[in-house]
């Protein structure tokens, strides 16, 4: 639902493949619906997402960047933007 109040149709939102089911699946169908553009940034294998990956990925659409700071599958804590 916050997705939905938040995102209106042609924004662009960027993601990570770290990102819990509840975040996924919902921006997923919004894409395959021709709502949104989605961009998801892969994470390295060390499990953190690099910061120049999402500065790269934004537009002059992106309305919304969802990642979260520790994955529930990997156990990673993602840097705190004053350590990167």
């Amino acid at each position: 639902m916050a997705f939905k109040g938040v995102l209106a149709d042609g924004d662009h939102v960027i993601t990570t493949d770290l990102e819990h089911n509840s975040v996924s699946r919902p921006l997923r169908a919004m894409e395959l619906a021709g709502r949104i553009t989605l961009t998801r940034v892969p994470s390295g294998q060390d499990g953190v997402i690099d910061p120049d990956s999402i500065r790269r990925a934004l537009t002059r659409k992106t309305r919304l960047i969802a990642q979260t700071h520790a994955s529930n599958v990997l156990g990673t804590v993602q840097p705190s933007p004053t350590s990167v």
